[in-house]
């Protein structure tokens, strides 16, 4: 008896210890991350997921923000979040950038990256300030000397959903990065996205696109810009792949800006072509299909002024629909797709309307028994009838069930109360054997 207690108590301990046993990180790492945690009194907060779950760690300044980022970083934690206040200096960002050049063991591509709270990335501009390339460095007299350029190829993503600045070179030259997401960015700097490995982009926010913002990236595959009312020159030069014989693959550009579409300067798609008709299939807002001239072999010109025009593989427009109307061109939307229900009508895809009638046929919203009631020795039950939770309307009638019959109980009244009797009866044989065997001792 006791043989098998301590069998089965040691089973709970180690199943316990497989459970709980933490994750190991380095001496180094541990010391930090006890050291930080001791401490919250700081403004700034990094908060990193690791192996072990989430760790929050504070900061004071841009020293204590560095060694908290790497801190989380020698955990082998790689995707994680700063939050800042809205006016961080420049040296934050820096000291973040600096904790992912300087640890060991940070693989390309690895970093996923959010800032939270900030809304102004630094321009680079070589100087290693944000995450862009870093070509000069200062001695120990405080005098430049040049060094081989330092690029952040750690960074796989980068989230800024709080920023409205990014500044010019901020993420030149981030060759692994394959995502940047900053849906309020209203002002980007030159060049600040220039040779990445960004596949798709969508600026909401943005209103001019600037010289050479992509310039060197060769994988972008599709663009968004849905407010962009001004092209610099270069703006759109994307590592030459408009050009039809270095990627056969169409590449969606969407311009849905309405009004004008002003183009600084030149060469604002490739180089010195204007001719992008076996590459760009090209989206514009419904206000300028009269600036357009399609061709019989399925390419379109758009002449963007009177001196300067360009040619896409294929040129369509799109509506910007306020309550089924654009307000570009007052054309009424058709409406389609959506599916109705029961109880609405169908929600337009393109304009997000509803429309048509409901279909009293495809009942949504799932559905319950109502109006069951119990049989008993003196009256009949009812199963009850099943209703569409959405409309309301009666799916299905319910049954009648007959009157219980006193002298012959059902199976499932009496199946309990046997299952309880026979139980009784082995728990009694079981307490009598036990007690004489006691006795016998």
């Amino acid at each position: 008896m006791k043989r098998t207690l301590c069998l089965f108590l040691a089973l709970i301990f180690a199943v316990g210890i497989c459970f709980s046993a933490p994750v190991t990180i380095t001496a180094s790492a541990a010391e930090a991350l006890s050291v930080f945690a001791a401490d919250t009194t700081y403004p700034y907060a990094v908060v990193a997921t690791v192996t072990d779950g989430i760790t929050t760690l504070s900061a004071s300044d841009a020293t204590t923000l560095n060694q908290a980022v790497t801190a989380i970083l020698e955990t082998g934690s790689r995707t994680f979040t700063v939050e800042l206040p809205a006016d961080a200096e420049a040296e934050m960002i820096t000291a973040i950038r600096r904790a992912i050049c300087d640890t060991e063991g940070v693989e390309d591509g690895s970093i996923y990256l959010t800032l939270k709270g900030v809304i102004t990335i630094p321009d680079n501009n070589n100087d290693g300030v944000a995450f862009g390339p870093r070509d000069a460095q200062l001695d120990e007299n405080n005098v430049e000397i040049i060094v081989s350029k330092e690029e952040v190829t750690q960074l796989a993503s980068i989230n800024l959903p709080d920023v409205t600045e990014i500044g010019a070179q901020a993420f030149y030259f981030c060759r692994n990065l394959v995502s940047v997401s900053a849906p309020k960015a209203q002002t980007i700097g030159a060049h600040a996205f220039g040779f990445t490995a960004l596949t798709s982009v969508e600026f909401p926010e943005l209103t001019t696109i600037p010289y050479g913002m992509f310039s060197g990236t060769q994988t972008l595959s599709s663009a968004k810009f849905p407010k962009v009312t001004t092209i610099e020159r270069g703006g759109l030069l994307i590592g030459g792949i408009f050009k039809p014989e270095n990627n056969p693959t169409p590449f969606p550009l969407e311009l849905t800006a309405e009004g004008d579409i002003t183009f600084n300067g030149s060469n604002h798609f490739n180089g010195a072509s204007q001719n992008y008709s076996g590459k760009v299939d090209l989206v514009l807002c419904c206000d300028k299909k009269a600036a357009v001239i399609s061709h019989d072999d399925g390419t379109a010109t758009w002449q963007v002024s009177e001196d300067l025009s360009y040619t896409f593989k294929s040129i369509t427009f799109k509506h910007s629909y306020v309550d089924g109307k654009c307000t570009a061109c007052g054309e009424d939307c058709t409406h389609t797709g959506g599916e109705a229900t029961c109880k609405d009508p169908a929600v337009c895809e393109v304009c997000g309307e509803p429309y048509g009638e409901a279909d009293p046929d495809n009942h949504t919203g799932g559905t319950e028994v109502m109006g069951a009631v119990e049989a008993t020795a003196q009256k009949e039950g009812y199963t009850g009838d099943t209703h569409c939770l959405g409309c309301g309307e009666k799916l299905e009638s319910g049954k009648t069930i007959p009157v219980k019959d006193a002298t012959n109980p059902s199976t499932e009244d009496t199946t309990p109360v046997a299952f309880l009797t026979v139980s009784m009866i082995f728990s009694l044989a079981a307490l009598t054997m036990l007690l004489r065997k006691r006795k016998s001792f």
